[in-house]
């Protein structure tokens, strides 16, 4: 852990950030420790620094279940989580950025891990649901479906009215969104009636 503590803040002013910005954070471990403190995500070494009165630590993506912090150069709650991809040969654990969450989230990362930016078109997208995570150009083939299975009548209204095309991803991203809402109506809906 030390090693990697020292290689990240040599890294650092290399990596485009010569100054790291700090925001006041929570963190949750995958063992539910909850840590409170300055927390800084550098999605490139798969690690979150968390900097404490009188230490700092620097927690691997696969330690971590959760970060939320407030961003305030952009006034966004930000909300970092890591997935694990056990489909290699040993697991590997990153961080992704929650955009959407719902059924069916929407993640992002960084495209280039050497600028730190706030650019949309700067950030890869990605589908999370049912534990399975897709690139959001593959939506139409891969949740699209399995999206209009549940909500065929309400999808299908929704993308006709709005000239949304599940191909573009910004029309993904909002398709996304209105399922969600859609669910969430439902499940209300569901719980309401059972009272």
């Amino acid at each position: 852990m030390v090693r990697l503590a020292i290689i990240v803040f040599f890294c650092l002013p290399f990596s485009g950030f010569a100054e790291p910005t700090w925001f006041n954070g929570t963190i949750v471990t995958k063992d539910h420790k909850v840590m409170n403190g300055d927390v800084f995500v550098h999605p490139s070494f798969e690690v979150i620094i968390l900097r404490l009165k009188d230490s700092v630590l620097v927690l691997p993506a696969y330690k971590i279940a959760s970060c939320h912090y407030y961003n305030t150069e952009t006034g966004i709650n930000a909300r970092i989580i890591a997935i694990t991809d056990y489909s290699l040969n040993r697991p590997v654990s990153k961080l992704f950025e929650v955009v959407v969450k719902g059924n069916v989230d929407v993640l992002r990362r960084p495209k280039f891990s050497s600028i730190q930016t706030h650019d949309p078109r700067d950030f890869d997208y990605y589908t999370y649901s049912n534990f399975s995570i897709h690139s959001l150009f593959s939506f139409r083939n891969s949740v699209f479906p399995n999206m209009l299975e549940k909500q065929r009548n309400k999808l299908s209204a929704y993308m006709v009215a709005n000239h949304l095309n599940p191909n573009n991803e910004g029309d993904a991203i909002l398709l996304i969104q209105f399922y969600n809402k859609v669910i969430r109506s439902e499940e209300s809906e569901l719980i309401t009636a059972r009272r």
